[in-house]
């Protein structure tokens, strides 16, 4: 009889909006579901939306290897009594809480684990590391303080998917070392699939997948393209979350010359990422911060070489293998960038193609990221099995 997890999210398939999160867990419920029955707790809507999804029903919802309860989330956050119940009817063998810094179902359902004497595993899912912790600081610092004081997180695990982010935990939440995982993200793809796409010389196709928010940089994305001098299409995917900064990214649109074509395509649903990333030459990404950049992993999966920015991401070693690392104070080197893949042949971009996939595959054996998540589930269960 496989052991039950019980995540508490926030959000899940089918939402759009949520972002990496979203895609994190939904690759660990993929690649980790034979072996554990994964119950998730999540919002009934989208993120920034009212209207309840279609085609979901009261209690649990078969989503692929997953069951879901949708719930209006107000029916979860700050109510221990509902959440107790929640965990005594399901009587979860490991309790697993997506993100850390708000207070609403994470220190409820600490608490409530507690009480129970049901282990619990937090991911902060990126909102320590050091860029991420930057924006709403004092708000972020008091959050901290607080859980801090109020000894919030006694007798968590954690689960962290990067040196930084296990660092940001360690700083700003004072947690105990022999307590936190360090697990690379499982992505959606573990292996590389060599796609077909033609590729002329002085002209390229490029593609922006991710939240439109200041912190994913995408007016530094539309400036460089307006500087290139071959034909250039530049499709822009991703959920509008910053109105100001949108108007803000169309200011830099309305200046394209007339040799790039510049292009908001809305929204992408998950299973079509990879499928459409296929279409295009690269990805361009001048992100302040990823925890892990789930859509780099997935250009990189469909052999799509990248183009990020440098330090922000935990991809800086595609550079001249896969991609390209740029600095964000220098935009010139992410124009250079894009247009050596402009200036290459069918021929020479095959071969970076192929280059692509090798690293991709040489790192996906590196980080057996599967493996990582299976023991990490089994060790806190076997040991507070043994307590």
């Amino acid at each position: 009889m496989k052991e039950k997890v019980l995540v508490f999210n926030g959000y899940y398939i089918p939402a759009k909006n949520y972002g990496g999160p979203t895609a994190s867990l939904a690759t660990i419920v993929q690649h980790c579901g034979d072996e554990f029955d994964f119950y998730i707790i999540a919002a009934n809507h989208d993120l920034n939306e009212t209207k309840i999804f279609d085609n979901i029903h009261e209690g649990w919802n078969q989503v692929g290897k997953a069951k879901v309860l949708y719930v209006d989330l107000s029916e979860i956050n700050y109510h221990t009594k509902r959440i107790k119940r929640l965990l005594i009817d399901l009587k979860p063998d490991l309790v697993w809480l997506m993100g850390i810094l708000v207070p609403g179902d994470k220190w409820f359902v600490s608490k409530a684990c507690r009480d129970l004497n049901i282990p619990y595993l937090i991911s902060p899912r990126g909102e320590v590391c050091e860029n991420a912790f930057k924006t709403k600081f004092v708000k972020k610092v008091l959050v901290t303080s607080g859980a801090r004081a109020l000894n919030v997180f006694q007798s968590a695990w954690y689960h962290t998917t990067s040196i930084e982010e296990k660092n940001g935990l360690l700083k700003y939440f004072n947690v105990s070392e022999n307590r936190v995982f360090l697990v690379p993200n499982i992505p959606s793809n573990i292996i590389a699939h060599v796609r077909i796409i033609e590729k002329n010389p002085g002209e390229i196709k490029i593609i922006y997948v991710s939240r439109i928010h200041r912190i994913k940089n995408l007016h530094l994305a539309i400036q460089a393209v307006n500087q290139m001098k071959c034909d250039v299409v530049f499709d822009i995917y991703g959920p509008l979350e910053d109105e100001d900064y949108w108007m803000h990214c169309k200011e830099e649109i309305s200046k394209a010359p007339a040799n790039a074509s510049i292009t908001y395509k809305g929204t992408l649903e998950r299973e079509k990422v990879s499928s459409t990333i296929s279409k295009y030459h690269c990805l361009l990404l001048p992100t302040s911060t990823e925890n892990f950049g789930h859509v780099i992993a997935e250009a990189l999966s469909v052999c799509c070489p990248v183009i990020i920015s440098k330090g922000t991401t935990p991809w800086d070693s595609v550079d001249e293998k896969a991609g390209f690392v740029c600095d964000l104070g220098n935009i010139g080197q992410f124009v250079r960038a894009l247009e050596r893949i402009s200036r290459m042949n069918n021929t020479e971009y095959l071969e970076f193609m192929t280059s692509v996939g090798v690293y991709y595959n040489r790192k996906m054996k590196e980080n057996d990221a599967v493996e990582g998540h299976l023991r990490m589930m089994k060790e806190i269960i076997e040991k507070h099995a043994q307590k």
